[in-house]
């Protein structure tokens, strides 16, 4: 572990506090002991104070201690040791930080912990916090509550709890809570890592890591900061005095924010808080391995807290993705991005098909899916409108692609005849389609339940029977990208068609040429500021219409994937080209996800560096040219003959 400074003077003197408690709680039970009196075990108040673990320890074990068992808020009994623990890659590393822990116990707190920054929670500025032993930190006060409440109402106590149970640190398998700023003063992070239950269970662990990330520069405002909730491996959710048995059931954890006064969109709790076996291991919301605005990273839930209100909470869209014949999809990616693009969220659908996006701005969105890796089926995204306080349910079924039909045609410079065609949506593009000779065809381009072009299709009259419709741009129509379809009429009949709008970008050389077969490279970063990895080939981040990555430039120049929310970079290489910076690659700028980003342009420049060679005198080249400038010359010396002997003769005629 990280425990890289001694405690401070004020959890050394927690610690006296604790043990002298201690020693007068032990007084009092020999003295209950000595009378034959038993204690009746009683539910468990919901904000107990930290002197009242003896009452919680004889809840816990039926009115009874546990037989020669020294009680102390901070002893350390042991009842088994947990087994080994899965890797965890959304906890950050810690090490080399000047680490703060707190000393093993159960309910504890830390002093009044400095910020390294000074945050704006949702309307209120906070520069310190305390660090609660049970999961949680809060602002105004320490904390002892050991069994959980909800965070969706008023609560009283402005609170970020990664894990909100009663976390207990004295088993022998127990680590400590550790606490500090990273060396940038850019972070502030508690972890909870490898922790037990109460009543000084180590058997089963839970690791929950809390950051706090200062966001500054650009459009940001003072005090916008990012919650971050990171998990490893979470092996329970109840203590036993919240009437859990083996650390399973009574009232399990929860986990979520609040400011604590009850108003709506000022606070939230991740889906299944406060459901027996849902956020552990193997439950449908596992913490371990869901994430939430954190696609790249399994364990990792992020959340942007924002001074201008678009951090607003608005609650949660829930739902299930299934294919066509009812069986749940895991691993798919389902995405909300607000119609106007100013936020965003994006999740992956658990073992039964199930998602949950929370803490949502309000107004029109647009809920896409994006079906696993090595799944072709697909869906229209779905319009909907949040609003703060109303849970909204959008269900997704899954089906198989609907291919270009035999005798189709899209032909947006490169022609498309099999599989779902798809098109760069600022260019026009023809579809041609064949019928019988004499035909009624027509079309609609339909997305999401709106047609956004109608037409008339044009017989040939050199070729009876070919039908053609050119195309206009589509975002002239205020398409998105994404999956439309196609509806062709022959004489009514429909025949219908899948289409994937694309937005495009180009490499080009240092004359605006584009350069084909150039290859290009998507990367994502679940953060701005990254680290940036390329997306992998046939991965879930990008849409049906193309997975394939690094690709290639078409024929024009032209590239272009479909990406769910992130941030994202591209670099374009070709042989004989360079950067302009010299360097093999060139790059964009971060490209945040939403907005869709319209004409990127990537330009390298030819090594070919060999100057067009001057004429040598006498060349073939030097030849030509004299030899036209000389007949022109001599034809105009005949010209101008002509034009004297003219004139001779016209005064001669005079004269006589």
């Amino acid at each position: 572990m990280l425990h890289n400074k001694p405690p401070t003077a004020s959890i050394q003197r927690l610690s006296f506090i604790g043990v002298l408690t201690a020693i007068i709680a032990f007084v009092a039970v020999v003295a209950l002991l000595m009378t034959g009196s038993t204690s009746a075990g009683a539910q468990e108040d919901s904000t107990p104070p930290a002197d009242s673990a003896l009452l919680k320890e004889l809840e816990a074990n039926n009115g009874l201690l546990a037989e020669d068992e020294p009680f102390s808020l901070f002893s350390e009994p042991e009842v088994g040791v947990a087994e080994f623990r899965p890797a965890a890659p959304a906890l950050i590393s810690t090490a080399g930080w000047d680490l703060l822990e707190i000393p093993a116990n159960d309910d504890g707190s830390s002093a009044l912990v400095p910020l390294p920054f000074t945050i704006n929670f949702l309307g209120n500025q906070y520069s310190a916090l305390y660090v609660n032993n049970n999961g949680n930190v809060t602002f105004n006060e320490p904390m002892s509550t050991y069994t959980p409440f909800g965070l969706t109402g008023e609560t009283g106590v402005p609170i970020i709890a990664p894990f909100f149970a009663d976390i207990d640190t004295r088993g022998e398998g127990s680590q400590l809570v550790t606490y500090g700023a990273s060396p940038d003063g850019n972070q502030f992070v508690v972890n909870w890592v490898d922790v037990g239950y109460f009543s000084s269970h180590s058997d089963k662990l839970i690791s929950a890591q809390l950051v706090l990330t200062k966001r500054s520069g650009g459009t940001f405002e003072e005090g916008d900061f990012d919650i971050t909730f990171n998990y490893g491996s979470i092996g329970w959710e109840t203590g036993d005095a919240s009437d859990g048995v083996e650390g399973f059931g009574g009232t399990p954890v929860r986990a979520g924010y609040s400011l604590g006064t009850g108003v709506e969109g000022t606070f939230f709790e991740l889906a299944g808080s406060g459901q027996t076996r849902a956020l552990t291991d193997g439950g449908d919301r596992a913490l371990f391995t869901n994430s939430l605005n954190a696609l790249s990273t399994p364990g990792r839930y992020t959340f942007a807290i924002r001074g201008d209100g678009s951090g607003q909470v608005a609650g949660n869209v829930i739902g299930t993705v299934t294919d066509n014949t009812g069986l749940p999809v895991s691993g798919a990616i389902v995405s909300i991005v607000a119609a106007d693009g100013s936020w965003s969220s994006n999740t992956i659908t658990g073992a039964n098909g199930s998602y949950a996006l929370s803490g949502l701005g309000t107004g029109d969105a647009s809920v896409r899916v994006s079906p696993p890796a090595g799944m072709s089926l697909d869906a229209p995204a779905q319009m909907v409108t949040t609003a703060i306080g109303t849970p909204l349910t959008v269900d997704f079924v899954l089906s198989g692609p609907r291919t270009l039909p035999a005798g189709t045609t899209i032909d947006q410079g490169v022609p498309q005849t099999s599989g779902v065609p798809s098109v760069y949506w600022d260019s026009p593009f023809d579809i041609t389609h064949l019928a019988a000779p004499g035909a009624d065809v027509t079309f609609e381009i339909i997305q999401n339940g709106r047609i956004l072009l109608a037409g008339d299709f044009t017989e040939s009259a050199t070729e009876p029977g070919l039908y053609t419709a050119t195309i206009t741009s589509l975002l002239a129509q205020q398409a998105n990208s994404g999956l439309a379809q196609v509806v062709i009429y022959v004489n009514g009949v429909p025949i219908i068609f899948d289409l994937y709008i694309d937005p495009a970008g180009t490499v080009v050389d240092q004359d605006g040429q584009p350069i084909a077969g150039a290859e290009v490279t998507i990367y994502r970063s679940d953060n701005p500021d990254g680290p940036f990895e390329p997306v992998p080939d046939g991965s879930a981040l990008l849409s049906p219409s193309n997975r394939t990555n690094p690709d290639v430039t078409d024929a024009q120049g032209r590239f272009s994937w479909d990406t769910v929310p992130g941030y994202y970079r591209v670099s374009a290489s070709a042989p004989g080209y360079l950067a302009e910076d010299g360097s093999e690659l060139a790059w964009t700028d971060v490209l945040p996800v939403p907005p869709e980003h319209l004409d990127l342009v990537l330009t390298l420049k030819s090594t070919d560096t060999t100057p067009t060679p001057e004429p040598e005198p006498g060349s073939s080249s030097d030849n030509y040219i004299f030899n036209v400038f000389a007949s022109l010359m001599s034809l105009i010396g005949g010209l101008l003959s002509s034009i004297f002997s003219g004139i001779l003769s016209l005064f001669g005629s005079s004269a006589s």
